[in-house]
């Protein structure tokens, strides 16, 4: 029993010649020598030369004879090889060749489980890497197009400078000629009028001179003080009004960098905690949405639909994409279809720089300057797609409420205003009176809770690959301030959508689209964040009207501190209509806080008044069309008389 123990498993060592057994202290070669090694002796490892084959969908182990032949040999028959089995030395794959190993030992059925999840793992690995590498590479080409156009177009632009300057010479030379010819003959009569166009009476003289002169060797000429057009060029202009932006700039950069302070005035760290809370109403349970697949046309018309051509941080702008689309947008579908149908949104997408606006004329602190993100360009077009197909699915079952007149087709401020003035003047035609509050929210914006939106996004009827794309799109995003020439470092967002990106406002629309639940005894009207309030009495249910007005109020100051929203007190404002006398002690509190009726308020731009006469709105045009008219007048001589 013991010899033929031994003349069955004892073997020869090929590097040492040592008689070894077969164990796991010694290791057979799957090259071409198919021998047997002394582990020990030879000092190797299993997790040295390792060769995954896709045959067997598994490791194996060569020499290293075997290996540096099979390297050195540039037959066909080792490109065969080379197709069928891939190094891997990455400490990634000796890792799970270690559990393969260990598991196999413990439970020796799984092995061909772990065979099949190994060989699935390296696939999709490679798969990964082979899109982004794919996807760096269009960018960077993209990149390179747009800057060569850039360069042609300086060139272009230089041509046409030096055809303007040849343009002016020959109309130069022309006036020459036309002095010489007038010059030339006997005899001129020459009436010097006054600049700009000739008057009535100017006219009646030129027309008495010409019928009493007959003779054709005299010629009336009006002379007149030739007027210069300023012409500015594209480069010229933007400087223009880059210098005018810098002239009423609010920060102050002078030390070319931004402080702490001001890179993080947009970063909420401080306000309400969002509570995962969504109010009873319409739930869509049998309805779920798939993305479908886009093809090149849907590509060009959401192309076509962004307006901005502003680059983002991998310095690709709208015209650049434009200029390489004919030749890869089979190549950006394909990658779109891709992160839609892995519910994945590309990390270099996430990145935003702020470019901050002001608010009104004249900005006076930073609360008055509004951040407007500046995104990637191919992170728009794919923000595109999904706004198309998300809000199809929310108009189809009738989501948003009728309520929301923010970022909607055919409605705007102009349907907000009219419905609830309409509404107004109805019951003030009655006799009644109206009393109409004015909502506003402290960064609406950047305060939305991402917890809450999903969990919305799912009570509303989308499946779980969109809400994980949507969980992509908002997780991971950082951003920088950008004025002028100073840029501040980047710092990650945990709460917010971007203000100026495309599906950042539907996300918005659905997120408040069970606000209107908690008004019941009063109308409400939302155009995005902005929310109003109004609610018609007579002098004998003055009171009731305004318990309701307080209860809708206490309502809606919960509603917001649940989905970590945070209302301005110090922007919110009320205002009565009519004649009908109020009882005394008849108030609207909001947060315990009193809020007094205004003779006037501004309401989406409009200005309104207790008798609805419009009277400040109306001054208020006047005064900026006269001062409009003030600065064209000022510079009447270098304009056009068309």
């Amino acid at each position: 029993m013991v010899g033929k123990y031994k003349k069955k498993n004892v073997i020869k060592c090929n590097a040492c010649s040592a008689n070894i057994t077969k164990s796991q202290a010694s290791m057979r070669c799957h090259g071409g020598c198919s021998g047997w090694f002394h582990k020990a002796r030879t000092k190797l490892s299993n997790e040295e030369y390792l060769i995954f084959s896709s045959k067997t969908y598994k490791n194996v182990w060569k020499c290293p004879k075997c290996v540096e032949a099979s390297d050195g040999d540039g037959d066909g028959d080792e490109q065969s090889e080379s197709d069928e089995e891939i190094q891997t030395t990455c400490s990634t794959s000796q890792q799970r060749y270690s559990i393969h190993e260990s598991l196999n030992q413990a439970n020796p059925s799984n092995k061909d489980i772990l065979d099949v999840m190994t060989a699935k793992f390296s696939i999709l690995e490679k798969s990964i890497q082979f899109t982004s590498d794919i996807l760096d590479d269009l960018q960077k080409t993209i990149k390179a197009v747009g800057q060569e156009n850039e360069r042609l177009r300086k060139e272009q632009n230089v041509l046409k400078g030096k055809v303007q300057g040849v343009e002016d010479q020959v109309h130069v030379l022309q006036q020459k000629i036309d002095n010489e010819e007038l010059q030339e003959k006997s005899c001129n009569v020459v009436v010097v009028g006054l600049p700009g166009s000739p008057t009535d009476n100017l006219r009646k003289v030129f027309h008495k001179l010409r019928f009493a002169v007959q003779d054709e060797e005299y010629t009336i000429l009006p002379l007149r003080t030739e007027t210069q057009l300023v012409r500015f060029t594209k480069p010229e202009l933007s400087k223009k009004l880059l210098e005018l932006r810098k002239s009423i700039r609010v920060l102050d950069t002078k030390d070319r960098g931004i402080d702490g302070e001001t890179r993080r005035i947009y970063i909420n760290e401080d306000l309400p905690k969002t509570t995962r809370l969504i109010e009873k109403g319409q739930r869509v349970e049998e309805f779920w949405l798939q993305f479908n697949s886009i093809n090149e046309a849907d590509l060009l018309d959401a192309l076509a639909s962004i307006k901005s051509n502003a680059a983002g941080c991998d310095g690709i702008s709208l015209l650049m994409v434009k200029l390489c689309c004919p030749y890869i947008a089979p190549y950006l579908a394909h990658i779109y279809n891709c992160c839609l149908n892995n519910s994945y949104f590309p990390i270099s997408w996430r990145n935003a720089m702020i470019m901050p606006l002001p608010k009104i004329s004249n900005p006076t602190s930073l609360k008055d300057i509004r951040p407007i993100s500046k995104l990637p360009v191919l992170s728009k077009i794919l923000e595109k797609l999904v706004y198309s197909q998300v809000l199809n699915h929310l108009t189809k079952h009738n989501l948003i409420p009728d309520c929301q007149s923010g970022f909607r087709s055919k409605y705007g401020t102009s349907a907000v205003l009219a419905k609830v003035l309409d509404d107004i003047l109805t019951e003030l035609d009655t006799g009644k009176g109206a009393s109409l509050l004015l909502l506003d929210y402290t960064k609406a914006f950047d305060t939305l809770g991402h917890d809450l939106l999903l969990a919305k996004l799912h009570y509303y009827g989308f499946s779980e690959n969109v809400v994980e794309l949507v969980g992509s799109y908002l997780s991971n995003r950082c951003q920088c301030v950008v004025l002028d020439e100073a840029q501040s470092d980047a710092l990650p967002l945990s709460r917010g959508v971007p203000q100026g990106s495309i599906l950042g406002p539907l996300l918005f629309l659905i997120y408040t689209a069970d606000l209107k639940n908690n008004v019941v005894d009063c109308e409400l009207h939302q155009f995005a964040d902005d929310t109003q309030i109004y609610a018609t009495y007579t002098a004998e249910n003055a009171a009731a009207v305004y318990n309701n007005i307080n209860s809708a109020l206490e309502k809606i100051s919960k509603y917001s501190l649940n989905h970590g929203l945070q209302l301005n007190l110090g922007k919110t404002q009320m205002i009565c209509f009519g004649r009908v006398p109020l009882a005394k002690g008849l108030s609207v509190k909001l947060n315990n806080e009193i809020i007094h009726p205004l003779k006037t308020v501004k309401n989406l731009g409009l200005a309104l008044d207790c008798d609805l006469r419009f009277r400040n709105h109306v001054n208020s045009i006047v005064q900026k069309s006269y001062t409009a008219l003030r600065g064209l007048y000022r510079n009447k001589n270098i304009m056009s008389k068309h």
